[in-house]
């Protein structure tokens, strides 16, 4: 990947945006900054010289047509955003950006989810509940299908039992780099539909469509949350809650509770409440299914989905699912509940990181984390959290039906901040410490292949 190089970048671009507005596909030379309608979630991101909105596979056809030739004569990076909330910003380039927004069809035929990359999260999940059926997938409203689907689709409640989001891709319809069109299916070509099970497929073009098997909607569905003592944490809490079944869903969450860091476990499950801590009970300990009993706060799916919304949301749910991004954005803080949108939610400066963690790591590595949040300075200590999340079951059993590194457990931990230079200092310097603090409990064979499906960089 290289940068368009002057003087020639300004006129082999005005030509481009000549052709293009010929042909009627939007776009528009950026000069420095974004245009309004396109949101990223992360401020930390490079500024592409020029933005492409197609709204159709064709559209996207013509304007690759277009450039081919241009990279032919000199390295002119391409990246793709679908709904711009890629942790680390790093959907951006600088050169040319294809923003999917307005390609945002999403459709339930035959049991299967149909759906284009510019579709946000808000709309698929009011699909899938009007058709009472599930599918993997994260919980931020404003995400892009796209993105989110091919790079992973990590749900906290389902990914035990169904498996990621992207290990349910049946087909999708790709633009390759020269322009030309393929809807590719394990049948026609099993290699290139492989490679966007784990989002490598983006580095051979743009996807314009995605398919997707969905779930009756589970019968039984259940979340709990217990504020847990690190004196008497269950030994060997990790690998216990590994080996459980896979109805059962943990995360353990590190983060402040007015001031003071605390550990928090999100207990999910698909069985009944009753057989759920009976259990806990037998596999981990009996304090800890007591503890679960009395700390119930979902009795349905839909609850789930709207736990980290305010009450307001869930009667205007109907008016976001038709926003777009830009327009949801400028009003979210009235939607998410307030610790929730300080701490993840927020367009701001962004740091994430993410390792696969090894699921023998002894209870120290709470203890750890938890010293660890002690490092931060008051005036940070709302805008930070963590998550050691147990993955294993159909994740674990389908891990090569995907191009992406998969482990057995995974730590993470986010920060976010309004000024550039907070972020340079303290969010990144956080971000080191947490790197530290994490080396000595990741999983060896995986360390250096982080999760992180948008990353655009040339290991790819």
């Amino acid at each position: 990947m290289g940068i368009l190089n002057p003087p020639n970048n300004i006129f082999m671009l005005q030509t481009l945006v000549n052709q293009l507005n010929k042909i009627g596909v939007q776009n528009q030379l950026c000069d420095g900054a974004l245009p309004s309608c396109t949101v990223m979630h992360n401020l930390d991101h490079e500024i592409p010289q020029l933005i492409i909105w197609p709204k159709s596979t064709e559209e996207v056809q013509q304007a690759l047509s277009l450039i081919a030739p241009l990279k032919k004569l000199q390295k002119i990076p391409i990246s793709i955003i679908s709904g711009g909330h890629g942790y680390n910003g790093e959907a951006m380039c600088t050169g040319i950006t294809f923003d999917m927004q307005f390609m945002k069809s999403c459709v339930i035929k035959d049991n299967k989810l149909i759906v284009e990359p510019g579709c946000g999260l808000r709309k698929v999940i009011d699909v899938l509940q009007e058709h009472s059926r599930i599918i993997p997938h994260g919980d931020s409203l404003t995400v892009g299908a796209g993105g989110h689907f091919i790079s992973a689709g990590w749900d906290l409640l389902l990914t035990r039992k169904y498996g990621l989001g992207c290990q349910h891709v049946t087909s999708a319809t790709i633009v390759y780099w020269d322009g030309t069109a393929e809807v590719v299916t394990q049948e026609t070509n099993p290699k290139v539909l492989h490679s966007i099970k784990g989002s490598f497929g983006n580095f051979q073009g743009i996807i314009t469509e995605l398919t997707l098997d969905t779930f009756d909607t589970p019968s039984e569905v259940h979340l709990a949350r217990v504020v847990l003592d690190l004196a008497t944490l269950p030994k060997n809490i990790i690998q216990r809650s590994y080996n459980l079944p896979p109805e059962i869903s943990t995360t353990l969450r590190f983060f402040f509770i007015e001031g003071t860091p605390k550990l928090v476990l999100i207990l999910g499950t698909l069985m009944s409440k009753e057989k759920t801590i009976d259990v806990i009970a037998h596999e981990i300990c009996k304090n800890l299914a007591e503890q679960v009993k009395n700390s119930w706060v979902c009795e349905s799916l839909s609850d789930v989905r709207f736990l980290p919304l305010e009450r307001t949301a869930q009667e205007d749910w109907k008016s976001i699912v038709d926003m777009t991004t830009e327009e949801f954005e400028e009003i979210s803080e009235k939607y998410w509940k307030r610790d929730v949108f300080l701490r993840e939610m927020k367009v701001s400066y962004c740091q994430q990181r993410s390792y696969w963690i090894n699921i023998t790591a002894p209870n120290t590595i709470f203890k750890d984390l938890i010293y660890f949040l002690k490092t931060i300075s008051p005036e940070f200590q709302e805008k930070v959290y963590g998550n050691v999340t147990i993955g294993g079951g159909e994740m674990w059993k389908n891990k090569k039906n995907v191009s992406m590194p998969i482990g057995q457990a995974i730590i993470r931990f986010e920060s976010h901040c309004e000024d550039l230079k907070t972020h340079q200092t303290q969010s990144k310097h956080l971000s080191y410490l947490f790197t530290k603090v994490s080396e000595k409990y990741r999983e060896k064979e995986l360390i250096g292949k982080v999760y992180s499906g948008d990353k655009f960089n040339r290991e790819k």
